[in-house]
């Protein structure tokens, strides 16, 4: 059966002075979800065919300078498997503190000039 492939825009993740920055989508598609740790500051480049992007707009965040990992509750595996952990990645999730580090790395490093808005050299 034919289909029609069309270009959606990526979604903003943040926006901070003049740099935005966009999600990027597994195989271009925005509906097989967002790449959890890539973005990119150009707007068509919301995919993640690495052939398809300039190095100075797309980035992974653990990659930048100013990233932290937040501390995460056991892995649920073997004896830590219980509802106390379960419990503690409910609260993990529903708090959002991955989200939290990512956006306060992004920013930090807009603040310090290591992602840069599409015309800023």
């Amino acid at each position: 059966m034919p289909y029609r492939t069309r270009y959606v825009k990526p979604a903003v993740f943040l926006r901070m002075g003049n740099v935005t920055v966009y999600y990027i989508y597994r195989d271009d598609n925005i509906d097989n979800g967002i790449r959890r740790y890539h973005y990119t500051t150009d707007p068509v480049k919301g995919s993640d065919q690495g052939s398809d992007h300039d190095a100075g707009s797309t980035f992974d965040v653990r990659e930048l300078s100013t990233w932290k990992q937040p501390a995460q509750p056991p892995f649920l595996t073997g004896r830590n498997d219980t509802p106390k952990n379960k419990a503690a990645w409910d609260k993990y999730e529903q708090e959002g503190v991955e989200t939290k580090a990512i956006r306060k790395a992004i920013r930090d490093a807009i603040a310090k000039g290591e992602i840069k808005g599409l015309n800023q050299e």
